[in-house]
């Protein structure tokens, strides 16, 4: 419990960097700018960040109290333990966080969409199915609460993608062939 104020404070202070560009965003509508986002982009993506904000927020407070059985079942429906489910994310992360930095095309190939990556880790994955008794019980149900904001920080990527790949375009890679 001790990570709560830490996760807390992180998403207050997230939450307040992204309210304090309300004001810069309003006024790109009249400012000429050699940016590739306009602001109808820039909106969307404001948008977007706060709400994986809030989600990976409840993601971190429902995770720290639920017991650890129905961590373990998180961590196995979602593949979040996994290396590669991990390494999809941070990828999607740092070359969405390019993007927004250079305004550089996106790569044509991108490990998404995360969510159906995510449901497919879980269709594989070896989880107790659900009864009526864990429907009832409230832990149970902070559970699905939690997976729901984990679903929603992977759709909220996927989103975020999109949105970028429709203003900036993708690159493709092709190879040189080797001299002989």
């Amino acid at each position: 419990m001790r990570l709560l104020p830490a996760v807390e404070g992180v998403a207050l202070h997230l939450a307040e960097v992204l309210t304090q560009l309300h004001s810069p965003i309003g006024n790109l509508s009249f400012e000429f700018s050699s940016s590739a986002f306009d602001k109808k982009t820039c909106t969307k993506i404001k948008s977007s960040l706060e709400q994986i904000n809030r989600n990976l927020t409840v993601v971190h407070i429902l995770g720290a109290s639920l017991p650890k059985e129905l961590r373990d079942r998180f961590a196995k429906a979602t593949g979040l333990l996994h290396h590669r489910t991990t390494a999809d994310i941070m990828v999607t992360f740092s070359v969405i966080e390019q993007a927004l930095k250079s305004g550089d095309a996106l790569p044509s190939r991108m490990p998404t969409p995360l969510v159906v990556r995510s449901l497919e880790h879980g269709r594989n994955a070896d989880v107790v199915a659900l009864t009526k008794n864990m429907l009832r019980d409230r832990r149970f149900r902070i559970y699905a609460v939690m997976v729901g904001s984990y679903m929603g920080v992977l759709s909220l990527l996927d989103e975020l993608v999109l949105v970028l790949k429709e203003e900036l375009g993708e690159a493709y890679v092709v190879a040189q062939e080797a001299e002989v």
